[in-house]
Formats: structure tokens, C-alpha cells, sequence
């Protein structure tokens, strides 16, 4: 079955659902929108891991699926968190608690958010708007079970498979991403921007770049990307949305969407325009793209940020964009190692 058949198949059905042996994946329906995120269960031999929770809202959602799918809430050890924006992390505290044996894994710079979220959730508020109140509450994590996770670092999940962090900033600085080595698969947060192909949330096939404003970096998120790519992954399972594979066409198609956007907003500055003509470009460009109006709304708010935060770097500094991506690397040997 190809992904995007796969895909649509998802959006019909409930719950936790097996993509690949050993890989779960449930629509945590964040603010209620089908097929805009998920989060992951990956199976040991007698443990698991969860890779993103979703928002708060999504906790009693991740329950009854773990209860459907016969996972006992014991046996679940981690809690691995690419970053923490409440559509990924913000309901990790909260179903922390229904998880006696589970710890917090998170990039160190990470760490402080899930501490004390009050800025997180302020800035989460100004960003969503009339749908903060949809994502739910996002609660403090308890300082004894969070965990930093250092670039390399190996997390072991039941003695059967094992995850290769990589810290991979751009999206936010405290970004990191998991490279499962069995499947060669990468649980790629924003890292990779978002992958969207069946009939929710917008109708046809989407993609949008992972950069998000005040602080989302291009250079470093291409960067990020080039790393990723170095490693010749096999998979993308990814939170926007669902499982990619071959992932190298999905990831060169990531990096050439954020230098075509860097240099549309040059050309646009360079000719005296202004934020909003850089926007309005975008959002032409899209227009021209589109065979459906399905999600135009929830697209025009992502792509907006987008568009801001590549604009915020046009206009500070000059950068130049590396031409290619491919070059193949081994994963990074330090480490320490994690597991049950």
C-alpha cells in the first residue's frame, strides 16, 4: 500500500493503529482536527515507548486507546518528546501520571518549559487564539522524572530496538529527533515540516515547512534537515502526520521548500516589500497549487507563521542556503546509553 493511501485509510479509523510491525499511531485530534497531528507507541519485547503525546486535551484519548489496544500502562517507560509545543508535549505531564514507570525524555533545553509551561501556555494563547481553549491544559512535569537527552544518546526500548537521539534545532533550538536504528526510521517532530495526504485536514496533499515564529531558525532547521539526510533514512513517521516512506524524496522536498521561501522573501524585501507582500505571495502561491479548499483556513494560519519567521532572518542577516543535500554519514558513536 503506498503512503498515501495508507494515510487515508488512517483518518477512518479510531484510536491506536499499527503502521508498520511494532509502530502504533493515534490522531490525537488536536483542537479537534483530524489528521493534523499524532503521536506513537513503538513496541519492545516486553516495554514501550510513546513519542509525542499531543496536547492536554488528548490525554483521556491516549488512554482509552492504550486500554483497547491491550498496551498495560506499566510497561510504558518513556515519554520521548521532540520539543515542546503543546500539539506535541502538552499532555506529557498529565499522562505521566497514569504511567508509574515512565520517564520524561526531552532535549536539556527542553526541560525548563515542562518544569513551569506558564510562558509556553501565554505564548500558546497569543499564537491560537479562539482555539487555545480546544488544546487543553498543559500541566507541570515533576523535576525527578524528566530526563535530558544528549545529542547521540541511545534509548534502548525492551532490549529490541533502539533510538539514536539527534538534536536538530530550526523549528525551535531545543528541537530533537529519534533515529530508530532497526527500521532506519526517524521520528522527525517538526523537523521535516509537516506531511499531509489524505482527505483531512486539507483535502490533497500538503506539505508546510517546520519553521514556527518568534524564534524558528532556517539556517539551522536546514541544517537539521542536511543531518537527517546524512543518516539515509528509510521511514519518516512523523507527527504531521503518519508514516513516509521512502523518506529521502519527503525530506529533499523539505529542504527545497524552506530555500524557495528564504529566497522569495529576499526578492521581496529587495524590491521594498513588506512583510504582508510577502504573505500575500505566499498565500497566491498556494492559491495556484490548490485543487481543493479543504482546511484553507488552518493552512493560511500555518503558512502565515511560516512565511513570519523566514522573514524575521531575511531581514536581519544574509544567509546562504547549502545547494544539495545526500551525502551519506554514520550515526554518531557517543553517548550514553538508556533503556529497560
Amino acid at each position: 500500500m503506498d503512503a498515501l493511501r495508507q494515510m487515508r485509510n488512517l483518518e477512518a479509523r479510531p484510536g491506536l493503529q499499527e503502521l508498520a510491525p511494532g509502530f502504533f499511531f493515534m490522531d490525537t485530534l488536536d483542537r479537534g482536527v483530524k489528521g493534523y497531528v499524532g503521536g506513537w507507541v513503538v513496541q519492545g519485547r516486553r516495554s514501550y515507548v510513546l513519542v509525542e503525546t499531543g496536547a492536554g486535551a488528548a490525554v483521556p484519548r491516549w488512554l482509552s486507546a492504550l486500554a483497547d489496544a491491550g498496551i498495560p500502562l506499566e510497561r510504558i517507560e518513556w515519554i520521548l518528546l521532540t520539543h515542546v509545543h503543546l500539539d506535541h508535549a502538552g499532555g506529557a505531564a498529565a499522562l505521566l501520571q497514569h504511567l508509574p514507570n515512565a520517564r520524561i525524555g526531552v532535549h536539556p533545553d527542553g526541560i525548563r518549559h515542562l518544569l513551569n509551561p506558564e510562558r509556553l501556555m501565554a505564548g500558546a494563547k497569543q499564537a491560537w487564539g479562539d482555539d487555545f481553549e480546544r488544546l487543553g491544559p498543559m500541566l507541570p512535569a515533576p523535576a525527578e522524572r524528566v530526563v535530558p537527552l544528549a545529542d547521540g544518546e541511545l534509548i534502548e526500548v525492551g532490549n529490541f530496538r533502539r533510538l539514536r537521539v539527534l538534536h536538530t534545532p530550526g523549528h525551535t533550538p531545543h528541537h530533537a529527533v529519534f533515529f530508530e536504528e532497526t527500521t532506519r526510521g526517524v521520528f522527525s517532530g517538526d523537523a521535516l515540516g509537516a506531511i499531509f495526504g489524505g482527505a483531512e485536514p486539507f483535502g490533497e496533499f500538503v506539505t508546510i515547512p517546520g519553521i514556527s515564529p518568534p524564534i524558528g531558525d532556517p539556517q539551522q532547521y536546514l541544517a537539521s534537515i542536511r543531518r537527517i539526510a546524512e543518516l539515509s533514512p528509510r521511514r519518516i513517521y512523523a507527527a504531521h502526520f503518519g508514516l513516509w516512506e521512502p523518506a529521502l524524496p519527503y525530506i529533499h522536498l523539505a529542504a527545497g521548500q524552506i530555500s524557495l521561501l528564504w529566497e522569495m522573501c529576499r526578492e521581496v524585501k529587495k524590491s521594498g516589500g513588506t512583510l504582508g507582500d510577502a504573505q500575500e505571495r505566499m498565500a497566491t502561491m498556494i492559491a495556484r497549487t490548490r485543487l481543493s479548499t479543504c482546511g484553507q483556513a488552518e493552512l493560511e494560519k500555518n503558512t502565515t507563521g511560516v512565511v513570519l519567521a523566514v522573514w524575521n532572518h531575511v531581514t536581519s542577516r544574509e544567509l546562504i542556503f547549502p545547494p544539495s543535500l545526500g551525502r551519506t554519514a554514520e550515526l554518531p558513536a557517543n553517548g550514553r546509553r538508556r533503556g529497560g
